[in-house]
């Protein structure tokens, strides 16, 4: 059981990781322009995408822990069909989210609050990178639908991938072009969208015969389609509360003045190197969990359970006194 969990969540551990290392690069980057505006524009610009893109994370655990009830059930029907409602479902909040991206700024930006110049730094930013939304979502879908399948390697690849693809555009635009805040919005909107290729063609590549099902065009299900919504109901809720905590603490924070959001998006950083860390768990947890209810498996469930709760406690207590 151990090698199970550590085979699906070292590769997740290590590119959960990654996430937080591009967000304290990017926040460097912006910390040596020597204005706190850029800092402060980043950290409300963020704040926006994690209620846009963490809201709908239920295409990521939700595609997970179902496609791995269909796996382990060894039902490739169900399995193509759970791709086709994530997919579906991802094209139309894309869609709706396009259409209505400036009274989601407006909103947005007044809720949070900040100084003048901060907020219309945040807007350029957020114009920029709205655009990358259905590669955002269409990532999510794909991460979440391979660690379903027990595959935790491609997910890794993509992470790693986009990430470092989007320092390499950050360090260009800024240095290279002299661009500020807008320059890492760029570069996130370029390697979203090259990341989402990618992961497509892995897709295509590992699993063709689920390629060629979905190609050849799925038939649509109400029934199904509607298990999907009511399964993700909840995991939106319970994202959405936890997005409301760091947002008020952003808000709270840029109403202090620019230096104290600077600096607190700086702090920040390191609570999520441990949240995505940790994670790593997590997903093991949603492939794992998923397979062995599928398959009807109790036993190995109770176990799987009872092991992951354990590896969590274990990597929360090295976090606690590195941190202390």
């Amino acid at each position: 059981m151990n090698k199970e969990i550590l085979r699906l969540a070292i590769p997740n551990i290590i590119s959960n990781i990654s996430v937080p290392m591009l967000s304290i690069v990017d926040t460097f980057l912006m910390g040596q322009l020597g204005n706190p505006l850029y800092l402060g524009a980043i950290a409300i610009g963020g704040t926006l995408f994690n209620f846009l893109f963490w809201g709908l994370g239920f295409l990521r655990m939700g595609t997970t822990g179902m496609t791995a009830q269909a796996f382990g059930k060894k039902d490739k029907e169900e399995i193509s069909g759970i791709l086709f409602n994530a997919i579906l479902f991802a094209a139309f909040a894309s869609i709706i989210i396009l259409i209505f991206q400036s009274p989601i700024r407006n909103i947005g930006l007044k809720l949070i609050g900040g100084s003048d110049e901060v907020l219309n730094l945040s807007a350029i930013y957020y114009n920029i990178r709205i655009w990358g939304t259905p590669a955002a979502l269409g990532m999510m879908i794909f991460n979440g639908w391979f660690l379903g399948m027990q595959n935790a390697k491609w997910p890794l690849l993509i992470t790693v991938f986009v990430n470092v693809g989007n320092i390499v555009f950050n360090c260009v635009f800024i240095y290279g072009f002299e661009m500020k805040s807008e320059g890492v919005a760029y570069g996130t909107l370029i390697a979203q969208y090259l990341g989402f290729f990618l992961a497509f063609g892995l897709f295509v590549f590992s699993f063709k015969n689920y390629a060629k099902e979905l190609f050849k065009g799925w038939k649509f299900r109400a029934d199904q389609f509607l298990h999907f919504l009511n399964v993700n109901r909840d995991i939106f809720i319970r994202t959405m509360c936890m997005i409301f905590v760091f947002s008020f603490f952003t808000s709270v924070s840029s109403r202090m003045g620019d230096i104290p959001l600077a600096g607190n998006q700086i702090l920040l950083q390191f609570l999520f190197i441990i949240s995505y860390a940790i994670d790593g768990f997590a997903y093991a947890g949603e492939s794992i969990v998923g397979k062995y209810t599928g398959a009807k498996n109790f036993s190995g469930l109770k176990k799987a359970v009872k092991y992951l709760f354990a590896w969590g406690f274990g990597f929360s207590i090295i976090f606690a006194i590195f941190f202390y």
